[in-house]
């Protein structure tokens, strides 16, 4: 049965416009995960060439007048892999830095990246168009500390259920350490925040580092402290003001470890701008406001603000 799927799923993807060169890249990458356990951390990576023949189908076929290809490929890499690729930014031994696989899994994403990029600039050539790369922001080093895991909510409605909730609420997909939740209405999550605003660890920390209500949507960042990690419980204060103790068990809710990440978000994006229709280019590198992105894009329309 499993087979079955896998197999109907290719088919489809291909029909979708995945090519035979992906399909063998896949395969060669799953061959070295077998071999090798440390490609599985170079997985992630693997989507950016399966969406990128699906936009690539759709672009050649339609040839829109503005269309979008979004990847986090190489973010995800820099996220996870900055110190061994860069162990000049951290005071670290060079034990912990000396790793030649992983020292390598930006510059592959970025590979991967580049490829997408000059099949895009032959399109832009070939079509007249012209080709934006813009980063939302930039990243360096961050050093986290000690690292000593994190939780996980693996069932939310156990996780409800403990703690009381009886109102109608939507577990909506979000990156760990955050959860995001659809309710009915925003007097509805605004209760809800509130309400899982009550669990605290043991001296009355909040085991959530942020929240946030978006009409009817609800964003929390699960972060607890290094005495409820320790501890495997946290403390629920009841509508009678009584609190009570619940184990992480008990309230659907794992503890994990992962790859804390030695890179992480700063401001500075990078924005290029390519014009297929003469091939100029200006190697000039300046700053420019994040909100003046706008009006070159319209300007490239030729709309008038």
């Amino acid at each position: 049965m499993c087979s079955a799927s896998v197999l109907g799923n290719l088919v489809g993807t291909m029909r979708a416009g995945l090519t035979l060169t992906t399909v063998v890249k896949l395969g060669i990458h799953l061959l070295n995960e077998r071999m090798n356990p440390k490609y599985r951390a170079r997985r992630s990576v693997m989507q950016a060439p399966v969406a990128f023949d699906v936009y690539k189908r759709l672009l050649l076929k339609t040839h829109p007048e503005f269309s979008t290809f979004f990847t986090n490929h190489v973010a995800g890499m820099m996220h996870r892999y900055w110190k061994f690729a860069f162990p000049e930014d951290f005071e670290a031994s060079e034990a912990e830095t000396l790793d030649a696989f992983h020292a390598g899994s930006i510059e592959y994403a970025m590979d991967v990246a580049n490829e997408q990029i000059s099949r895009l600039m032959s399109y832009c050539e070939r079509d007249q168009a012209q080709l934006v790369v813009a980063s939302s922001m930039g990243q360096e080093a961050i050093d986290r500390g000690a690292y000593e895991g994190e939780w996980r909510i693996e069932d939310t409605s156990m996780f409800l259920n403990m703690l009381g909730w009886r109102g109608e609420v939507h577990n909506a997909l979000a990156m760990q350490p955050d959860f995001n939740f659809v309710l009915k209405s925003q007097h509805d999550a605004e209760s809800f925040v509130a309400h899982l605003l009550c669990a605290n660890d043991a001296i009355g920390k909040s085991i959530w580092k942020r929240s946030a209500v978006s009409g009817a949507t609800v964003n929390m960042g699960l972060s607890p402290s290094a005495t409820a990690l320790a501890d495997g419980e946290f403390w629920f204060s009841v509508p009678s003001g009584e609190r009570r103790c619940v184990s992480i068990a008990d309230a659907g809710i794992s503890k994990i470890n992962r790859d804390p990440g030695t890179g992480y978000h700063q401001p500075r994006g990078s924005l290029l701008w390519w014009n297929g229709k003469n091939g100029a280019s200006d190697a000039s590198r300046r700053e420019i406001e994040l909100t003046s992105v706008r009006a070159m894009i319209l300007e490239a329309f030729g709309v008038d603000e």
